[in-house]
C-alpha cells in the first residue's frame, strides 16, 4: 500500500470502477491506483461477479480491440472489462482473483 495508507481494505463497486473524472478530479480507477502503492503493490484483488467484467476482445497484443478511427472509434469490449484490464497492467505484481456463482455460458 501507499505511504499515506499502510494497510485497510477497500470496496469498490464495479461501476465506481469505471466512473469518469468529476471537476476535474481523478478517476476511481486512479484513486485505487494511488491507494495501493503503484506498480510495487503485491496485495490481493478479489473480483467478486466478475462475470459483470465479461465482455472483452483483445488484440494480438493484449490490448482492446477497437474499430473505426477518430471520432468514430469505438471499443469493442466493456467499459467494465476495460477497466479490469487497466488494474491488472497497471498493478502487476498483485494478486488476482475471480469469483462468480454465475456459470458462463460460452468462452469467447
Amino acid at each position: 500500500l501507499s505511504k499515506k495508507y499502510r494497510k485497510g481494505v477497500m470496496f469498490l463497486t464495479y461501476h465506481q470502477l469505471i466512473a469518469k473524472k468529476s471537476r476535474g478530479k481523478e478517476t476511481r480507477l486512479d484513486q485505487l491506483l494511488e491507494w495501493c502503492g503503484g506498480e510495487d503493490f503485491g496485495g490481493l484483488i478479489m473480483l467478486d461477479e466478475c462475470h459483470k467484467a465479461k465482455t472483452i476482445e483483445l488484440d494480438a497484443n493484449g490490448n482492446p480491440k477497437t474499430t473505426g478511427k477518430g471520432p468514430k472509434k469505438k471499443e469493442l469490449s466493456s467499459k467494465t472489462a476495460i477497466a479490469v484490464l487497466d488494474l491488472q497492467k497497471r498493478l502487476p505484481r498483485a494478486r488476482v482473483v475471480y469469483c462468480s456463482a454465475t456459470s458462463v455460458s460460452h468462452p469467447k
